[in-house]
Order: structure tokens, then C-alpha cells, then sequence
């Protein structure tokens, strides 16, 4: 099946603290698509290109008020409308089962973000109405927006003499250079590239009513921040940041009645 198609929606503006107004973000996505099935069944793949515009985006930091010293001594969540932002890109999955026992899981996406025209404070750092360091953010990236990406994943069934059955699991994802904020800032905001490998081996009672699973999640023991900040003087700044789980290792067991 291929398909093509046109979509439009909003996000509402907003009355935020001191009567200051957020206008409304909206989208329009072309996209352009196949969706088939492949030797019998066994196999599906879908495709799909997409180009997305938007007008008024919205952009959400927590905004700071800081004494003479630097310290934060007051802070609001404020939403600002940049002139727009585009996105585009493509997507691609395979699921396939190669065997009656092998199953291949392939997805790979590339895209390409960009913010439209937008001055801005980084209220991570500055006051907000510190005007000396506003700083314009045409071109910059989309946050969590990575040029490439993709997950390859590959299980297989083994049947057991008594019955049971034993089915290991490997799947790895993968990104490039992503960043975690709109204003880009290298090293300090910036998710370098990176893989993370989970495993898995399930254990299937002959009856059917319970199994258990031993499994390890990001073996690479990989530190993926998943938001960046900063406290303290902007002389002097200590960056912060939040971490998807490290390596991580556990046993589940199920069981039906």
C-alpha cells in the first residue's frame, strides 16, 4: 500500500505571569509513504518521508530572576514563539522472520531540524531580562533531534527436549550528535553519539503458565543525558545533568493461573 498525505493541527497559545502572551504554534505535515508484505508474509517494510512546517513554535525554559551575586531568586516557566521550524526526514522498519525460529527487527531514521528566527536568553546561565546576552537561534537544532538513528534486534527460539523453550534476545539502538536544549551549546548541552545494548534470555515452562527471564539493560554501562542545567553564577557555572538508568541487570518472573 503506498499513500500519501496531508495533516494540520495546534497547540493554544497561553496567558502566562505578568499578563504576557504566548500565541498559538501550529503544523502542517506532508507525508509520503509504503506500507508491503513480503515473501508470503514472513517479512513486512515500511517507508515513509515526511516534511514538516511549523509557524509560531513554541519554545518553554524556565526564565530566572538573580540578584547582583548571581543567585537565582525567582524563576517562571515562560513560552516564547519562534518564527517558525522545519523538520524533515525519513523512517524505515523491517520485521522479518527469516526461520520459524529467527526474527529480525531493523529501524533506521534520518532527519534533518531547524529553528526558524528566535532571540533568546539561556535562563539556564542569565536573568531574563539580562538583554546583553540575548542571542539569536536561527538555524540551531530541534532538542532530542538526532541527524541518524536506529534500533537492529535479533531473537532466536531454541525448543528444549522437555518441551520448554529458550529464547535469547539481543537488540542495539544507536544515535548520533544530539543536543539537549535550543540553544546548543557545545559539550555542556550536546549528547555525544552513542549505542546502547540490551540482552535477554526467556525461559518458557512446557505448560505454558509461567517463565522466566533474565535480561541486561545499556550494557554498554553508556551515559545518556536526557536534560541539561546549569546552577550558580554565570562566571562560574556548574553544569548539571539527568541520565537515562546505567547498566542495569534483574530477573522477572511470570506465572498464570
Amino acid at each position: 500500500m503506498t499513500y500519501a498525505s496531508v495533516g494540520t493541527g495546534f497547540k493554544s497559545g497561553n496567558i502566562e505571569d505578568g499578563g504576557k502572551l504566548a500565541g498559538p504554534e501550529t503544523l502542517t505535515n506532508y507525508e509520503i509513504g509504503a506500507k508491503t508484505t513480503l515473501f508470503g508474509g514472513k517479512a513486512t517494510f515500511n517507508v515513509a518521508a515526511y516534511y514538516e512546517d511549523f509557524t509560531g513554535y513554541q519554545v518553554n525554559q524556565a526564565v530566572t530572576t538573580r540578584d547582583a551575586a548571581g543567585h537565582v531568586i525567582g524563576s517562571q516557566i515562560v513560552t516564547q514563539n519562534a518564527q517558525g521550524a522545519k523538520a524533515y526526514g525519513i523512517e524505515a522498519e523491517l520485521a522479518a522472520r527469516i526461520t520459524p525460529r529467527d526474527t529480525v527487527n531493523l529501524s533506521l531514521s534520518a532527519q534533518h531540524t531547524e529553528l526558524e528566527e528566535l532571540q533568546s536568553i539561556d535562563a539556564r546561565l542569565y536573568s531574563g531580562g539580562d538583554v546583553s546576552h540575548l542571542v539569536e537561534l536561527k538555524g540551531n537544532e530541534l532538542p532530542h533531534a538526532p541527524a541518524l538513528s536506529g534500533t537492529i534486534g535479533y531473537e532466536h527460539v531454541f525448543d528444549l527436549g522437555n518441551g520448554a523453550t529458550l529464547t535469547p534476545r539481543v537488540s542495539t539502538h544507536f544515535e548520533t550528535r544530539s543536543y539537549l536544549s535550543f540553544f546548543n551549546v557545545a559539550n555542556y548541552d550536546e549528547q555525544k553519539a552513542y549505542t546502547r545494548t540490551d540482552l535477554a534470555v526467556r525461559y518458557d515452562a512446557p505448560s505454558g503458565n509461567w517463565s522466566l527471564e533474565g535480561f541486561v539493560q545499556n550494557l554498554e554501562n553508556a551515559n545518556i543525558k536526557t536534560n541539561a542545567g546549569a546552577f550558580g553564577g554565570p562566571a562560574t557555572p556548574v553544569w548539571t545533568a539527568v541520565y537515562q538508568p546505567p547498566q542495569t541487570w534483574g530477573v522477572r518472573a511470570r506465572a498464570s493461573f
